[in-house]
């Protein structure tokens, strides 16, 4: 995600690009986690928003409704998300217009914190 301002913003970018992702993909019930309450919030008011992100949350609210049977936006913990977490701080690592493509190798912390995520949700 390129220039934004915060962690809501990352956030809220993130789960309009998952919903791109998991609509090509075909999928027909999803749900988004966010480790950010706000986000989370914001995405599943049915009222409308009139934030500074209004037009993007309203526009991943309608395609949540029209893109998928359900559409679920829940907020786990970020020690329950570790391999996010990581992923975002080693984008952040990055210099400005420099790409990371991960193809079959992922980097040893990523993958345990993979392992670790799993072994967590599934508990």
């Amino acid at each position: 995600v390129d220039h934004v301002a915060s962690a809501f913003d990352t956030e809220l970018h993130a789960a309009e690009r998952a919903l791109e992702v998991a609509a090509e993909l075909g999928v027909l019930r999803l749900s988004v986690e966010t480790n950010t309450l706000l986000v989370q919030q914001a995405l599943s008011r049915r009222a409308p928003d009139y934030s500074i992100q209004a037009h993007v949350i309203e526009n991943v609210k309608v395609q949540a409704r029209l893109w998928f049977a359900s559409c679920v936006f829940a907020r786990c913990k970020r020690e329950a998300n570790m391999a996010a977490h990581n992923l975002a701080k080693l984008g952040l690592a990055l210099g400005v217009g420099e790409v990371l493509v991960l193809d079959d190798d992922l980097p040893a912390d990523i993958a345990a914190s993979v392992l670790g995520d799993y072994a967590h949700n599934v508990e």
